[in-house]
């Protein structure tokens, strides 16, 4: 955790964990959606945090892009922005707006029951039978038929219960998609167009590595080489031992002010 971009991997692999956990609970929706048997809190719970954890995953994908557009295009001023405190202090508020934003998925899903189930469950938790169909006009049936009790309802009821958005609050689900929406495209809009700038920075860059300064400084280069070895070997006559050749990686005016003579190229 030296270096900002691995507070970033730091905080999606956090992210990508939680879904991981979550995991299962989607697989068993997806597998076998009823009966919904880890109740009410695990419902709601499960997709809340999925979808959280996803919006947080897009939003630091969008903060990394815009890190990298000022390390390559704008270098000075990242130099002085992008510091690990203000990164934590960022990514804190990334978490904070991703479970913002997908707190509505808490109160828009819940464990849910058939309207048309043969009983149904009141208050008192005793069985109490549906609308049903009016008999054939004719029929000899003119008793209507009696609803389970006992162990059958339980079983009944039970079996009917499903982890699904409330049929109440449809409007808001239909929100909550055009946010998911939103959430997608957005950055994947800002990646395109700052990756866009970072490609044409970087080629626009690659002319002035192949211009004709990198031949002056290539030739600077193997100047001062000579001027070392140079004073390497009249140290080492002088004092009849090997000096090591100190290490420079590029022309060094100083060092070349202070030798004792001048190699003319």
């Amino acid at each position: 955790m030296r270096t900002t971009t691995n507070l970033y991997l730091g905080s999606m692999a956090v992210s990508d964990l939680l879904i991981l956990l979550g995991l299962p609970f989607d697989l068993y929706r997806l597998w076998r959606s009823r009966p919904w048997v880890f109740g009410q809190l695990l419902c709601r719970l499960s997709l809340y945090v999925g979808e959280g954890c996803t919006y947080a995953t897009l939003l630091h994908m969008t903060a990394l892009a815009v890190e990298r557009y000022l390390a390559v295009c704008r270098p000075l001023r990242a130099r002085v922005l992008v510091t690990r405190r203000r990164v934590r202090a960022l990514i804190a508020a990334l978490w904070a707006v991703a479970l913002l934003s997908a707190g509505p998925f808490f109160f828009l899903v819940g464990v849910e029951q058939d309207a048309g189930h043969d009983a149904l469950r009141d208050l008192n938790g005793t069985a109490r039978p549906s609308a049903l169909p009016p008999p054939f006009l004719g029929s000899s049936l003119a008793s209507p038929r009696s609803p389970p009790s006992g162990p059958e309802a339980d079983a009944a009821a039970l079996f009917s219960r499903e982890c699904r958005p409330s049929p109440a609050q449809l409007g808001a689900l239909r929100v909550m998609l055009w946010v998911t929406t939103a959430y997608f495209f957005l950055p994947f809009l800002c990646l395109s167009v700052l990756y866009g700038l970072i490609g044409r920075e970087l080629w626009r860059s690659r002319g002035l590595l192949r211009g004709p300064a990198t031949s002056g400084r290539e030739k600077g280069h193997r100047q001062t080489v000579r001027v070392l070895r140079k004073w390497r070997r009249l140290c080492s006559k002088h004092s009849n031992r090997p000096v090591p050749l100190p290490r420079i990686s590029q022309p060094s005016a100083p060092l070349l002010a202070t030798l004792p003579f001048v190699v003319r190229p």
